[in-house]
């Protein structure tokens, strides 16, 4: 209901063309010699970023394994292995300057123009004069097309570790060159187990307070799960997050669902890129449209068709060109969970055009969307 009153609104101004302090032309229009005050703007297009976070699980085999009997263990690491899974998959857009969609605003003086970082409008306002520059001058925003990303976070971290005090006695895999027989460790523990016993009862020399006894146990709890370790193993967990970006486009019918590799997986071997040729299997992200922008659709096209006001808006120009983008259902599905978002996807919606008197415009810098307007 709100974006309808808002385009309707925007209707009945572009009506009013009388006395406009700014008028927008396609950067083709724009001649050479131009010495006018001009600011160039984009309308951005959307890109669609994935973060893929994924648990690493790594399994090492105790040096003890095939003397665990003597603990009584029997849930133990045999092998040692390497698995992956993905935890989560958030989904967000992300706006880059649009080379095929730039425009040039010319402006009188006592009009103020905010535009964003890539180069698109973020507010049109009649308050603060400007200095006028000549086209030759005139600042370009850097516009070149972005590529596809892939990168990885380089710097795990470890979310959980079971256990952890085996890295006290020795890294991982160098567990073999523990100087002792399994049966010396096994009497490590049952004296550290005594020791235990011995602090309970108060049969330590000294008097100690509460919290005092209960720091003792613990430490001592850690040292006889590091020695318990050489006989079960370990197994530690680290989280890592990896970045991949698509580029959406609208499909040729807008109703029919458009589907993009987004990266190969497996249990085994990880995350990698879609590109590569490799038998793991790719997960494909789906881009669903919800129809948003439909009819206003039909109401441009009517506009585009008629050729008189397409000649008098090449000669003339317009007050300011705009998006009005399409919601779009984007998901990835895996293991039959599926990770979803609804995003505004500038591609999948229209570009239009605004004739205004002097009015203060406010845009959405990610979308190239009008937010608010006011005479």
């Amino acid at each position: 209901m709100k974006r309808l009153v808002l385009i309707s609104a925007m209707t009945i101004m572009g009506f009013v063309a009388n006395a406009q302090t700014y008028r927008s032309f396609p950067i083709s229009q724009v001649k050479e010699d131009n010495d006018k005050a001009v600011i160039y703007y984009n309308i951005p297009q959307t890109q669609v970023e994935f973060e893929v976070k994924v648990q690493k699980t790594i399994r090492t085999k105790g040096v003890y394994c095939q003397n665990a009997y003597m603990l009584g263990i029997k849930n133990l690491i045999t092998s040692d292995e390497v698995r992956y899974n993905i935890s989560d998959i958030k989904i967000k857009p992300k706006a880059v300057s649009n080379p095929s969609q730039v425009y040039a605003l010319f402006v009188k003086e006592g009009v103020n123009v905010k535009t964003s970082e890539i180069g698109t409008l973020c507010e049109i306002s009649p308050r603060t004069k400007i200095h006028p520059q000549s086209i030759r001058e005139a600042y370009y925003p850097n516009l070149a097309p972005k590529e596809i990303q892939q990168k990885e976070d380089k710097q795990p971290e470890a979310i959980a570790t079971k256990p952890i005090y085996e890295t006290r006695l020795l890294k991982m895999r160098q567990l073999e060159k523990v100087n002792m027989s399994a049966e010396e460790v096994v009497k490590k523990i049952e004296a550290l187990r005594e020791k235990q016993i011995d602090i309970l009862s108060g049969g330590l020399d000294g008097t100690f307070i509460n919290t005092t006894i209960d720091f003792m146990y613990k430490q001592i709890d850690e040292i006889i799960d590091g020695y318990v370790s050489l006989f079960t193993g370990v197994e530690t967990t680290i989280e890592q997050t990896y970045t991949y970006t698509l580029n959406p486009q609208k499909p040729i019918i807008p109703e029919e669902d458009l589907v993009m590799k987004l990266c190969r997986f497996s249990e085994n071997a990880g995350l990698s890129a879609a590109e590569i040729s490799s038998d793991m299997p790719i997960l494909m992200a789906r881009f669903q449209t919800t129809n948003t922008t439909k009819n206003i659709q039909k109401l441009e096209e009517a506009k585009q068709n008629n050729l008189k006001q397409q000649e008098k808006l090449s000669k003339k120009g317009t007050g300011v060109y705009y998006s009005i983008p399409e919601n779009v259902r984007v998901s990835v599905e895996f293991n039959n969970k599926v990770f979803e978002n609804t995003i505004e996807i500038t591609q999948y919606g229209i570009i239009t055009n605004l004739n205004t008197k002097e009015s203060s415009l406010k845009f959405n810098p990610q979308t190239g969307g009008i937010k608010s307007l006011g005479l």
